[in-house]
């Protein structure tokens, strides 16, 4: 099958301090990967740097094989794509004429103009993520939800086989959630698109995820499939508070259970409430 991206030793940071020291991981075609962890343990800056926004200071990115500084950004945009969470202030552009953005890469010169390809690809992505109803809407009327889709379409939009995602369902209610991440496993099969998410929510990645990393403090924690990650002890420690892990019950991957009030305990935050899901093997 091989690997769609390899980061090897990677040291990485702002000014001079580093935020991600030492970190190794690989992501196999076609799989979702989803990079979990504490806020500031530099689930975004490994992003930055699988991009190619942010050079390592020691290590490298490979991208198919390939290193990523010896790719033309303009190659590397017709193979990776990324999705944050929503765009900046973006004016006068309407939603398909944003989308179309993701076309960049794909046009013959700085001054060419869009065939009737990539508005049929534009269109497609559009009805992909359902704003194809809004797309002679102006970006700025949209709800944060829609423009966190329309984000998502321009990624789309550019055809990449590798899909870097930010948070992809934040500011979204439960059906959209379900909806979105329907999409994109759907477009992972369909497709064989490779996904890289940052995803809080711990109990989609499981749902959704072949492999999960939890990052601390710059540095891999933990990797492997969601039941060998999600584990109580595991985000106790990482996290440093008590959970309930249990199977989900039609599905069976671990699940996730906060437990309001319950302080850590004495060692690695354990504490009594949390023992049965040790019991159950979580």
């Amino acid at each position: 099958m091989g690997f769609a991206l390899e980061v090897r030793g990677v040291r990485v940071g702002y000014a001079a301090d580093p935020v991600l020291d030492g970190v190794t991981l690989e992501v196999h075609r076609g799989e979702w990967l989803a990079v979990a962890g504490p806020n500031g343990s530099g689930k975004t800056t490994l992003l930055r740097a699988l991009t190619g926004f942010l050079e390592p200071w020691g290590g490298a990115v490979y991208l198919e094989g390939t290193a990523l500084s010896a790719w033309r950004p303009s190659q590397r945009a017709r193979r990776m794509a990324v999705a944050g969470v929503e765009p900046g202030p973006v004016t006068g552009l309407t939603v398909a004429e944003y989308v179309a953005l993701g076309r960049t890469p794909h046009l013959q010169g700085m001054w060419s103009w869009e065939g009737p390809r990539d508005r049929e690809v534009v269109a497609r992505a559009l009805a992909w993520v359902g704003l194809d109803p809004l797309a002679d809407r102006p970006l700025e009327t949209l709800s944060a939800g829609q423009r966190q889709k329309a984000v998502l379409a321009r990624a789309l939009a550019q055809e990449p086989v590798v899909l870097l995602l930010d948070e992809p369902t934040s500011h979204l209610d439960l059906r959209h959630q379900v909806e979105i991440m329907d999409l994109l496993d759907g477009l992972r099969r369909g497709l064989g698109l490779t996904l890289v998410a940052v995803l809080h929510d711990l109990n989609l990645a499981a749902l959704y995820c072949q492999r999960l990393v939890l990052l601390q403090d710059g540095r891999v924690a933990a990797a492997g499939e969601p039941a060998q990650v999600i584990r109580a002890d595991v985000l106790r420690r990482v996290y440093g508070c008590p959970v309930l892990v249990v199977p989900h019950p039609r599905l069976g991957v671990p699940q996730v259970a906060l437990l309001p009030g319950v302080p850590p305990g004495p060692e690695a935050g354990s504490c009594r409430a949390d023992e049965p899901a040790a019991a159950a093997g979580a």
